[in-house]
């Protein structure tokens, strides 16, 4: 609507210039160079500036407004009583409209701008955003704290203070997390998210110092080892315990010394006496599997990753335990996609897995009519690699399903409880893990998923 009443006074100032020249040139065809002539010169020559000024008042105006958003100096304002007519009152109405709706939105950002630090400032976690030069965008006051620093402008300010945090920095890409302990007291998880801002690259850290969750699950797994180790040391230890105490008082009542010096005691006593110091051995020797199960947990080698043909591997396991698969009559399918796939792994404990996994399967099978295991390795879409390892049994009930990675916890007879448990550990050692899904009656797979 403004540009059209301007569009209005220009025409308007236009039409009259036209008329007073018109009406010159006619006064001097007529008169020559007479005194209405230099009226109507004049009078075309006032119009003709006021066409200037109306022009030139606009174009001011318009660059004033323009100034005042690119500057965000919103507290200008352009005055609606003048002399110049409704187009301007009009065009100055519509820019103080625009100026304080800018106003507003600025006022409304900084509130939003000074909420969210004053948040970041109170939050625990530590924050810090750096661009690829290095140079600071936001610290809150946990990171200064985490980071023992007092200001901090560039990420090279933090090499005087700690220089194993500074070259964690250097080296942490975006999508990164990484764990640090810089004193006994402090263990740091460092997490990076990558963000453009502005045409630069920009890396956000969140910092948190997890050494008291830490303690906690320490605390919980001790004491639910020490429950562990307390509950089998006991269901041996008590009925040895026993058996001693009554083998001791057949001994004192049925064995008596002869003349010759000898002792002797009663065929019935005899066989009490073998009976019970052969539950003794037995109940030792469990004790002493449990032991030497509970060593082969906890003592698992240093890793030595390097890459690992998934084929060659497979084709290696599947070899040493064929005959066992051909005398349970169990089929096995293996599929590997694509076929010269590489994993970074320690091939000597990934095949120790690999073998636990196959005879688990094996043994889930043995009252199955069907029985069938098939081994699928593949790439899982986001740059990993997976081994999976389904067989066809009566699945894992929900319930049991939730506890198999519990150490010392089985579900078979004989077994010690170790070998998910080590499974579990030795992929985390990789910065895998080790995933199951199970349908009671149907299948049960268990898969390894390995870091990039």
């Amino acid at each position: 609507m403004v540009f059209k009443n301007f569009i209005y006074g220009v025409i308007l100032r236009v039409i009259i210039i036209t008329a007073f020249t018109f009406l010159a040139s006619i006064t001097f065809i007529n008169n020559g160079f007479s005194l209405l002539f230099f009226i109507w010169v004049v009078f075309t020559l006032i119009t003709m500036g006021s066409l200037v000024y109306y022009c030139n008042d606009i174009n001011i105006k318009v660059t004033r407004f323009l100034e005042s958003i690119r500057y965000a100096d919103f507290n200008s304002t352009f005055s609606t009583q003048n002399n110049k007519g409704k187009t301007f009152k009009t065009m100055n109405t519509a820019f103080n409209e625009v100026l304080n709706a800018f106003k507003k939105i600025r006022s409304e950002a900084e509130t939003q701008n000074l909420v969210l630090y004053t948040v970041l400032q109170h939050i625990q976690t530590g924050i810090i955003s750096y661009n690829s030069n290095g140079r600071i965008g936001i610290i809150n006051n946990s990171a200064k704290k985490l980071l023992g620093i007092g200001q901090m402008k560039n990420i090279e300010d933090l090499e005087v203070v700690n220089s194993k945090l500074y070259e964690t920095f250097k080296k942490l890409g975006p999508g990164q997390n990484y764990l640090l302990k810089t004193d006994p007291e402090t263990q740091l998880s460092i997490n990076t998210t990558g963000l453009k801002m502005e045409g630069q690259n920009w890396t956000l850290v969140a910092i948190q110092n997890i050494q008291n969750e830490l303690r906690k699950h320490e605390l919980d797994a001790w004491q639910n080892l020490t429950k562990v180790l307390r509950h089998e040391i006991m269901n041996s230890i008590t009925p040895i315990s026993t058996l001693i105490s009554s083998l001791n008082e057949i001994i004192v009542e049925d064995a008596s010394k002869m003349e010759s010096g000898d002792f002797k005691i009663e065929e019935e006593s005899y066989q009490d006496l073998c009976d019970g110091l052969k539950t003794i051995e037995n109940r030792s020797r469990g004790l002493l599997r449990f032991v030497n199960a509970y060593r082969e947990y906890s003592n698992i080698p240093e890793t030595n990753i390097r890459p690992v043909n998934v084929k060659i591997l497979l084709q290696s396991i599947l070899q040493l335990l064929k005959e066992d698969f051909q005398k349970d009559n169990i089929e096995l399918f293996c599929d590997i996609k694509p076929d010269e796939m590489i994993i970074n792994a320690d091939e000597e404990l990934i095949e120790m897995v690999l073998i636990n996994l196959l005879k688990n399967a094996r043994e889930a099978l043995l009252e199955q009519n069907e029985r069938n295991i098939s081994i699928r390795a593949f790439n899982n879409g986001q740059g990993l690699g997976c081994i999976a390892v389904t067989d066809n049994g009566p699945g894992i009930d929900q319930s049991k399903l939730e506890r198999i990675f519990i150490p010392f916890y089985t579900t078979k007879k004989e077994g010690s409880g170790i070998g998910l448990a080590l499974a579990r550990q030795i992929m985390q050692l990789h910065g895998g893990d080790i995933k199951t899904h199970s349908e009671v009656g149907k299948e049960t797979t268990f898969s390894l998923h390995f870091r990039a």
